[in-house]
């Protein structure tokens, strides 16, 4: 264990992007696979920090010319089978990191200018999996399965791989390009080929797969679309686990579900909102969806919809890891006061970043002095205590995801970055319904001083049922 600092780009950024992901932490070794050689190549004159380059996959896949001009330009070019030999022939002494160092510097396109690198520490990383195993535990069983096949270099991948990691859950790898039977001639899709138990997508994936079922129930003819669709309309009607919504999925949605390899258990969407409308179908015909909200500046899921608050319109209720609050912001008449509470998202916690790598004037417009995250979304809390993302404000604030244009690129790059050398607001309390405790309706309460809200959400364990009840600090 080495402890060195990695960052991340995307190919789909183009060179200028490239360039800057490389250049901003001064990279010097490089992690990528064959088929991207050539584009990593054709940045090699303007990355002169890069030294080293380490390439997996078939070396058949290397497209010609491009080890020849990086090695032209500096680089020392390895297959990662034989960069592995060289460091078992040549062990270097452990190099442990600690909590508050930088683990990553995750770059992240925003809606203009040139990529950002937000610094996540081994803390950060650390607490967003707790958080999701707190609050998804009972999912995480030894005998699951997930199939990951979007982008590692986007924050939402890379923190539910290092969850299912430090659980044990198996995985298999697959792409975009080849996720469904329709996407694939003479073999099945990467799901029917793995049977996954758990799934994340975004929601152009989870439209491709309503496309998928569509296309199938409308080429089955007459009976099957008459068949699919009272059948749709009595579990939407009835319920998922109503004895209506059983025999639905016996008679019916059982063989769609097949497409999916027969063993989903549930889906967790992100990277961007998915329609309500979506949601319905995936959750009906094909499995309960649950939902979540987060951005790179939060480590990804800062909330999430635990399996036993299943419902449409919401982002779920805050990870341990965070505390949440609500800013009026008073141009769209959104106000904590509002019923239901309203404003800006302020989130504030273990899993937030220190700010932009070399962009502390950014770093001061995303967050306040006191460690809050402005992430520019209006949310809502609901009676139930989640939180439903109801706008947008137009201004600076966390990034926004552009994962469902990336997701369909070819393929990614994952930088080894050797960076080592390298106002007062209106709050409010809310609880989370628990079946045990009596229900606490939403309180406004007052202006909490001068520059400091101390009123703020935090979730602790009380009457021993989940979803935990949250308090007030006040």
């Amino acid at each position: 264990m080495q402890g060195i600092t990695f960052a991340t780009a995307y190919d789909s950024l183009g060179e200028e992007g490239l360039e800057h992901s490389l250049n901003e932490p001064e990279v010097y070794g490089l992690f990528t696979n064959a088929a991207l050689l050539k584009t990593v190549a054709g940045v090699a004159e303007k990355t002169p920090t890069v030294k080293v380059v380490i390439y997996d996959g078939n070396k058949a896949d290397v497209k010609a010319g491009a080890i020849d001009q990086l090695e032209r330009n500096g680089s020392r070019v390895y297959h990662l089978d034989d960069f592995l030999e060289l460091g078992q022939a040549h062990p270097a002494e452990p190099n442990l990191p600690e909590p508050d160092d930088t683990a990553c510097i995750m770059y992240t396109s925003g809606s203009t200018g040139a990529p950002k690198g937000v610094l996540l520490s081994n803390k950060n990383i650390v607490a967003s999996v707790a958080g999701v195993e707190r609050l998804l535990g009972e999912l995480l069983t030894p005998d699951a399965t997930f199939l990951a096949y979007l982008p590692l270099a986007h924050i939402f991948e890379l923190a539910v791989e290092m969850t299912l990691v430090s659980v044990g859950i198996t995985m298999g790898y697959g792409q975009v390009k080849t996720l469904t039977d329709n996407s694939v001639r003479n073999c099945v899709g990467d799901i029917r080929a793995f049977k996954p138990s758990i799934m994340i997508g975004v929601p152009a994936v989870w439209e491709l797969i309503r496309k998928g079922i569509v296309a199938k129930v409308s080429g089955g003819g007459r009976v099957t679309q008459t068949a699919f669709n009272v059948a749709y309309a009595a579990k939407k009607l009835f319920g998922s686990k109503s004895i209506v919504g059983l025999v639905a999925d016996a008679v019916v949605f059982n063989k769609i579900k097949q497409a999916t390899g027969g063993r989903l258990k549930y889906a967790v969407n992100g990277g961007a909102p998915v329609s309500r409308e979506t949601q319905e179908f995936i959750t009906l015909a094909v499995t309960d969806m649950i939902m979540g909200y987060g951005m790179t500046e939060s480590t990804a899921l800062s909330c999430i919809l635990p399996f036993s608050m299943l419902e449409y319109g919401t982002v779920g209720v805050p990870s341990p890891a965070v505390e949440v609050k609500l800013v009026d912001f008073e141009e769209a008449g959104y106000h904590a006061t509002n019923n239901p509470p309203q404003g800006e998202i302020l989130i504030r916690g273990a899993t937030i970043s220190k700010g932009y790598f070399k962009r502390d004037d950014l770093t001061k417009e995303a967050f306040t002095d006191d460690g809050w995250l402005m992430t520019g979304d209006i949310g809502q809390w609901n009676a139930n205590g989640t939180l439903s993302i109801i706008d947008r404000k137009k201004v600076s604030g966390g990034s926004e995801s552009h994962l469902e244009c990336v997701c369909g690129s070819v393929g990614l790059l994952t930088l080894a970055a050797v960076s080592v050398f390298v106002e007062p607001c209106q709050a409010f309390r809310r609880r989370v319904h628990c079946p045990r405790a009596p229900r606490v309706d939403l309180q406004v309460l007052p202006r909490c001083g001068q520059h400091r809200c101390p009123c703020l959400v935090r979730r602790q364990q009380a009457h021993g049922c989940k979803p935990p009840v949250a308090g007030c600090l006040c």
